[in-house]
Parts: structure tokens; C-alpha cells; sequence
């Protein structure tokens, strides 16, 4: 179970917000594989735990639109604290950052390249469950979501998407992503890759909302259909 509230307040006219955030996540295990991964290695948190935690959050918005950037830039990082005197069964911090830009290409501009880098750190007593990861329907499409895990980790995709055709449109997008203990280790593992392509329906086309459907792979030999309405970023 999860939740979060949290408000961001655009300061004067610029496209900076600032903004807090809170957030509440319980993890129960009701049953693991015996001599699995998570009764040989007992992370913290491989027994269940409760995750409370307080943050502050800076943006830099200059998109266009927001389901479906055109063009401009969108900046977000997010400092937190999860402790025990907020009710949390342990203590770390957490801090992320993720960038996204967008260009228009071509005579007509309709031609777009998108780009996105998101680096989380985390330092303390983090739960498994917490820690960096990769993969699923946003980030990485074509490794399977939580194949990847360690305190620290970094990814980056870039995605292509023509112009529509009517109400079709298609997108191919490549990403790599790695997760590492220590800063010294980045780049000591073989980076994890996921490539591929989908087909984007137009539900609103006056703010850009569109049904997807992508399919990835990646060098794990794990490859994913992903079906969902609105950008994978």
C-alpha cells in the first residue's frame, strides 16, 4: 500500500515551482521462495516494513504541453527523510533527479525527439523495496521492472515520434541504465539496454493526450508489451 500528498507553488512568473512532499508506503510479505534471493541475501526490509517520509521539491517546467511535450524542458529534483520519529521502520535519505527535454525537427516541425536522465541516490538503512530501479512501462521499456536494484542508479532513453497520420502516430526509443553500491563502482557492471518502438493513438489532440502501446527488449533477453494512456515521459 502507498500514498503521497504533496503541492508545488510556481515562484512569481517564472517556470520555477518549489513545493514539499510526504509519503507513506507498507510493504507485507506474506510468502517468499524458500532459498530465494531475499532469504539468502535478508535486505533490509525482506520481512515487511513501513516506509514514512518527508521531502522538498524543486522544478523547472518549460514545456509546451504536459502529456505530450512538443517541445522545452522539464527539470525535477526531490530531496527526502525517512526516519523513524516519522514512523518509519528505517532511516535514510533519498534524492533524485530527472531530466527531460524535447525538440521539434523538421520544416513543418513535426517531428519530435524526446530525451530523459534520471539519476536516484539513496544513503542509510533503505528497505529493498526502496532502492534504485529501473525497467517497467516509463523508464527502460524491455527489462523487467525491479531486475536491477543497488543504493544508487542512473538511466537515460531517448525516444523519436513522427507525426501523426491522422489519429497514428509512432515512436522508437533505445535507453541504458545501470545501478551501483558506490560512485567508484559506476560503470565496473555491463550497462543494462532496452530498445524498441510502439504505435500512439490520439484520444485529445488539443492537449496531446494519446493511448500507447510499446513494445521493448532488452539485453537481459526480456522483452515487454506495454499498454497505457498518456507519454512514458
Amino acid at each position: 500500500a502507498r500514498a503521497a500528498v504533496g503541492f508545488r507553488h510556481r515562484v512569481a512568473d517564472t517556470s520555477l515551482s518549489l513545493g514539499t512532499r510526504a509519503r507513506i508506503r507498507a510493504l507485507t510479505m506474506h510468502e517468499r521462495v524458500e532459498g530465494g534471493l531475499l532469504e539468502s541475501v535478508a535486505p533490509p526490509g525482506y520481512d515487511g516494513a513501513r516506509v514514512v517520509a518527508l521531502g522538498a521539491v524543486a522544478a523547472w517546467d518549460t514545456r509546451d504541453l504536459e502529456f505530450f511535450p512538443r517541445k522545452g524542458a522539464f527539470v525535477e529534483a526531490t530531496l527526502e527523510r525517512a526516519a523513524p520519529e516519522l514512523g518509519a521502520d528505517h532511516a535514510f535519505w533519498g534524492a533524485e533527479i530527472d531530466a527531460r527535454a524535447y525538440k521539434q525537427l523538421g520544416r513543418r516541425a513535426e517531428h519530435i525527439v524526446a530525451a530523459q536522465a534520471r539519476v536516484e541516490l539513496r544513503d542509510g538503512t533503505a528497505p529493498f523495496f526502496e532502492l534504485p530501479t529501473f525497467g517497467g512501462m516509463n523508464i527502460m521499456r524491455g527489462v523487467s521492472e525491479g531486475l536491477f536494484r543497488d543504493q544508487n542508479g542512473a538511466a537515460a532513453q531517448v525516444e523519436y515520434r513522427s507525426p501523426f497520420v491522422g489519429p497514428i502516430g509512432f515512436v522508437a526509443f533505445a535507453g541504458a541504465g545501470e545501478v551501483f553500491g558506490r560512485f567508484a563502482a559506476l560503470g565496473d557492471a555491463a550497462a543494462a539496454w532496452s530498445a524498441g518502438g510502439g504505435v500512439r493513438l490520439a484520444i485529445d489532440k488539443a492537449n496531446g493526450v494519446n493511448a500507447r502501446l510499446d513494445y521493448g527488449v532488452s539485453r537481459n533477453e526480456f522483452s515487454g508489451i506495454y499498454l497505457s494512456v498518456t507519454e512514458a515521459f
